[in-house]
Formats: C-alpha cells, structure tokens, sequence
C-alpha cells in the first residue's frame, strides 16, 4: 500500500512543480483537505469542477470522522503498527 504526503503535494502545487490543470488543482486541495484538515476554500474549489468530479467530490466528502474506524492505509507512518494487514483501510462503518 501506498501513502500520500499530503503536505508535501500541496507544496508543489503551491510551487508549480506539480502540473495539473486548474479542475485537477481544485480537486487536488479538497482531497488534501478531505483527508488532512489542510485548508480549502470551497468557494474557490467548487466553481468550474464538472458534474463527474462535482458527484466524486460530494461522495467523498459523506465520509465523516465519526464514521471512519480509526485505521490508517498500510504503510501510512500516522499508523502504530506501520505495516498493517491486507483490508486494514479506512472504511466506513
């Protein structure tokens, strides 16, 4: 399993050195922050997003954390045990 660097990938979007189109950049900052808490004005990130990544972005965001089970990706280093079991994803309940 792989892990993301959320922070790390904001940073080269802030930076340019992660191309994308501005729909993939908006797209990128609301699952930073779907999946950190990193910053993201919805008001800006919305506009302009088809209805595809408008319906994947309002799927994602029923995800609450009162319904995630407390387990973090494989590999992901926030996990206490590092690398974990096959199916020990976040998930709802």
């Amino acid at each position: 399993m792989a892990w993301i660097d959320w922070d790390a990938v904001i940073a080269a979007l802030d930076g340019g050195h992660l191309p994308a189109s501005g729909g993939e950049k908006r797209i990128v900052r609301i699952a930073a922050s779907l999946a950190t808490g990193h910053p993201v004005s919805l008001r800006d990130a919305i506009p302009g997003l088809d209805s595809r990544s408008l319906n994947l972005v309002a799927a994602a965001s029923k995800v609450r954390p009162s319904t995630w089970d407390g387990r973090w990706l494989a590999g992901d280093p926030r996990s206490d045990r590092g690398a974990s079991a096959a199916g020990d994803t976040c998930r709802r309940r």
